[in-house]
């Protein structure tokens, strides 16, 4: 084998040797990549998450306040409707009493 040849092929050794050390270090670097990436979709799921039950309990607290604010609303328009018989009630009372007085008369 001539001395050409020799380097030739011990060249084409450590190309081949590079190239391997090359797509070793890309695998490498692609699977760091797509690990960050998994975490951060991890992450951002879990932000997700978070935000929505922080959403349901907003609305939760939302209805329950609603919810007393219209028991509230339903025991003042009981209240009044209340007094307003009774202030009927009163009325008809007095007519009533009008009406004893103006017969014994």
């Amino acid at each position: 084998m001539s001395e050409e040849m020799k380097e030739q092929k011990s060249t084409d050794k450590e190309e081949k040797e590079k190239a391997k050390e090359q797509a070793k270090l890309e695998k490498k670097a692609k699977k760091k990549e797509e690990k960050k990436e998994k975490e951060r979709l991890k992450e951002q799921k879990e932000i997700e998450k978070k935000a929505k039950k922080k959403e349901e309990e907003q609305a939760k607290e939302q209805a329950k306040k609603q919810e007393k604010a219209q028991k509230e609303q339903e025991k003042a328009q009981k209240e009044i409707e209340k007094e307003q018989r009774e202030k009927e009630k009163k009325e008809k009372e007095k007519e009533k009493k009008a009406k004893e007085k103006e017969n014994k008369e």
